[in-house]
């Protein structure tokens, strides 16, 4: 078969055609979906920062910012055990 040069389809040439993907999922589920979808995950991160907060085994490593919770373990291990544990 004969290949088929995406970059001619693509609202971003030769790249991978992402603005599409964006736009279709936009088309299907709307405004009020994505909303929807947005506030389960700033729900899920902030049940999970709490979670975190009241483990004495977890420490925030950073301030929550929007869905990213960034924490580590730290236990009872020696620094050098946490380490290897955390990568």
């Amino acid at each position: 078969g004969e290949d088929v040069d995406l970059g001619l389809y693509s609202l971003q040439c030769g790249r991978r055609n992402d603005a599409l993907k964006l736009w279709l999922a936009w088309r299907e589920i709307g405004d009020a979906g994505w909303a929807t979808m947005l506030d389960g995950f700033m729900k899920l991160a902030d049940y999970l920062e709490r979670r975190v907060n009241q483990n004495e085994s977890l420490e925030m490593m950073s301030n929550r910012m929007w869905t990213n919770v960034c924490f580590r373990y730290v236990g009872s291990s020696p620094e050098e055990n946490l380490n290897h544990i955390n990568t």
